[in-house]
C-alpha cells in the first residue's frame, strides 16, 4: 500500500466477523462506531469514530474522527461512515451522558482546533495551543483509536488508556453496551505472530514481505524496551529507498519520538536526498514533531539554527500544499520574531499555497506572535476567512479568539473581527434550516459566533 493522502487506514492486529444489522437504535453522542477498513497490505483493519453532538439526550448523526486524509481530524455524518466500508455498529456504556461525557467531544474537537497528523502506530501527541502567549502550539498525532481513547482519558474515563494492546478492535469492544443494529457478537481472533529473527537482523527485502501486522508487531513498541541495534536497524531502513514507502514513514514518525542529539541532522539530511515524496513529507512532520517536543526556542543551539537555516532554502522552493504547511510550522517555531517580520514575503507565498485548515491556524500563530504581524495578518486572515466562507473554519476561527482575544495588542484588531461578525450576521445570528441540514459544521460555528459575539460585547474571564 502507497502511504499517500487519500487512503484510509488505521490498523488493528485483529481479524473481525460481524453479523448483520438493522437501523432500529438512535445513536447518541459519546459513543463509538466502526467499520471494516480494506487496503492493499496487511491482512485486515478496522476503522473507529466517536458520535459527537452538542446535547447528549439528543441522538445525532454526526461523528468526529482521524482518518489518514487531509485534514486528519474530521467531523463527518454517520452516513458518510457507514457508506465507506462495511460497518460494524456502535456502542455505549463509557460515560453517563453527563457534562463532563460531554466535555469528552469538546477536547476531541480542540484537537482539530491544533491541527494533527496521522500515524500508523499507537503512540501518539497531543495538540497543544496557548493563544493567551502565541508561540509553542503545536499538531497532535492520532491513529483513529489512540485519539477516541484519549479524548475520553481527558475526562477521567481511563479504561482505554489502560488497554494491554491498542486497537481499534479493543477500543470498540471495551465499550460495554452494544446498540441493537449490532446484532452479533465481534469475534475477535488474534493474530499469530512470532518473529523468526529480530528486527535489527532483517533485510531490506524481509521487511518488505512482512504484513503490516507483523511489521507494526516488531517496530510499535515502547521507547524505552528498543535496544541499540533496533533503532539503528529503524534508522538504517527508514533511509532505504527499496524498503516501501509505508513502512518507512512509520519508522520516520517512531524515531521522531527518541530524543538524540543526531536526529535533526539526520532527518534533514534524508530530506535533502529523498525523492520519494511521501517519504519527504513524513520527515517534515517528523521533524516538526521532534523540534516541538526537544527544542528550546528560547535558547539558541545548533539544532535551531540547522532548522532555520533548512527550511528557508526548502521554502523558497516548490512544494506540495501539505508540505508547504509543515515547512512553514517548523519555520515559524524556530524562528524569532524580527525576522518573522522581515521575511512576511515568504511567509505570504507559503501561505497562498496550503491547504485551507493550516492556513487559518498559521494566520492564527501568526497574528499572536507581536503586534507587528497582528497588524498585517489581522486583515488578511478575514478576507481569507469571506472568500472561502466555510462553517468549519469559521468555528475554529471564533473558538481560538474567544480563547485568545485578550492577548491582542492592537487596539483596531477586535473592531476589525467584529466587523468580520457583522459581516456574517445572515448566516449565524439566525438559524438556517438549509445550512443544517448540508452542512455538519453550520450548527457548531453558530454556537461559537454566539459565544465570541457575547464575549466580545460582555468580557469576562476565559478559562480554556
Amino acid at each position: 500500500m502507497g502511504y499517500t493522502s487519500k487512503k484510509l487506514i488505521c490498523g488493528a492486529l485483529y481479524v473481525f466477523a460481524f453479523g448483520v444489522y438493522a437501523e432500529v437504535t438512535p445513536i447518541w453522542p459519546g459513543e463509538i462506531i466502526g467499520r471494516d477498513l480494506s487496503v492493499p497490505v496487511g491482512k485486515s483493519f478496522g476503522h473507529v469514530g466517536m458520535t459527537a453532538g452538542d446535547n447528549m439526550t439528543y441522538p445525532t448523526q454526526l461523528i468526529i474522527e482521524v482518518l489518514n486524509e487531509e485534514p486528519v481530524i474530521q467531523i463527518n455524518n454517520i452516513m458518510n461512515f457507514k457508506s465507506r466500508s462495511k460497518y460494524w455498529g456502535s456502542r455505549w456504556g463509557i460515560g453517563d451522558q453527563s457534562a463532563k461525557h460531554h466535555q469528552v467531544g469538546v477536547e476531541a474537537n480542540h484537537q482539530r482546533w491544533w491541527g494533527a497528523d496521522y500515524t500508523l502506530l499507537s503512540k501518539y501527541e497531543v495538540g497543544e495551543g496557548d493563544l493567551r502567549t502565541g508561540r509553542g502550539s503545536k499538531k497532535g498525532t492520532f491513529r483513529c483509536d489512540t485519539f477516541v481513547a484519549w479524548a475520553f482519558s481527558t475526562q477521567g474515563y481511563n479504561q482505554l488508556m489502560k488497554l494491554s494492546l491498542m486497537t481499534p478492535a479493543n477500543v470498540f469492544s471495551a465499550f460495554p453496551k452494544a446498540n441493537n443494529q449490532f446484532m452479533a457478537n465481534a469475534t475477535v481472533v488474534p493474530m499469530a505472530f512470532e518473529a523468526a529473527k529480530q528486527f535489527d537482523s532483517l533485510t531490506a527485502d524481509e521487511v518488505n514481505k512482512l504484513s503490516l501486522e507483523d511489521f507494526l508487531m516488531l517496530i510499535d513498541i515502547p521507547v524505552a524496551n528498543a535496544s541499540p541495534s533496533h533503532i539503528a536497524a529503524e534508522w538504517k531502513f527508514s533511509d532505504t529507498a527499496s524498503v516501501n514507502q509505508t513502512y518507512r514513514g512509520a519508522l520516520i514518525d517512531n524515531l521522531s519520538f527518541i530524543k538524540d542529539s543526531q536526529t535533526v541532522s539526520k532527518f534533514t539530511g534524508m530530506y535533502k536526498r529523498e525523492i520519494n515524496m511521501e517519504v519527504k513529507k513524513k520527515l517534515l512532520i517528523a521533524l516538526n514533531r521532534y523540534a516541538h517536543n526537544n527544542i528550546d526556542i528560547t535558547q539558541e543551539s545548533n539544532d535551531r539554527k540547522l532548522l532555520k537555516a533548512f527550511y528557508e532554502a526548502i521554502l523558497s522552493t516548490d512544494l506540495t500544499p501539505y508540505d508547504y504547511s509543515n515547512a512553514l510550522y517548523g519555520y515559524l517555531y524556530v524562528t524569532d520574531d524580527n525576522t518573522l517580520e522581515k521575511n512576511h514575503i515568504v511567509i505570504d507565498n507559503a501561505l497562498a499555497n496550503v491547504n485551507q485548515e493550516d492556513a487559518l491556524r498559521l494566520y492564527t500563530t501568526l497574528i499572536h506572535t507581536s503586534k507587528p504581524l497582528e497588524k498585517l495578518y489581522i486583515p488578511e486572515v478575514i478576507r481569507f476567512l469571506k472568500d472561502k466562507n466555510n462553517s468549519s473554519l469559521d468555528e475554529m476561527f471564533f473558538g481560538t479568539t474567544r480563547l485568545g482575544y485578550k492577548s491582542f495588542k492592537d487596539v483596531q484588531t477586535v473592531p476589525q473581527i467584529q466587523e468580520y461578525m457583522s459581516f456574517l450576521a445572515g448566516k449565524y445570528a439566525v438559524r438556517t434550516s438549509l445550512l443544517m441540514n448540508r452542512d455538519p459544521y453550520y450548527l457548531m460555528a453558530k454556537s461559537a459566533y454566539d459565544d465570541l459575539d457575547r464575549e466580545l460585547r460582555e468580557p469576562k474571564e476565559i478559562t480554556q
